[in-house]
């Protein structure tokens, strides 16, 4: 009986601090190519790999064709067809 009322204790625990860690981040925002975005609209996943792409140089991010899904839809890629590429 103490197993079974110790996992219900930590799994209430861990999904408190879980949803602790989601009110953390609802406040904050992250910059992706001019634009900002709140912290709270994007996974966990996806802020990991802008910590990472925005500390790489514009040329290393020039060189990085992957943008996460959910971070690729906020930005209204998904709307465009047949677009050309940028150059500078």
């Amino acid at each position: 009986m103490r197993k079974v009322l110790a996992l219900v204790f930590a799994l209430i625990c861990t999904f408190g601090l879980v949803s602790c860690a989601d009110s953390l981040n609802e406040g904050k925002t992250v910059v992706f190519h001019d634009q900002t975005f709140s912290c709270s609209e994007l996974s966990e996943e996806t802020l990991t790999w802008l910590e990472w792409y925005n500390s790489l140089t514009e040329t290393e991010q020039l060189s990085i064709s992957y943008i996460p899904a959910d971070l690729y839809k906020l930005c209204g890629y998904e709307n465009i067809k047949n677009a050309v590429a940028e150059t500078k």
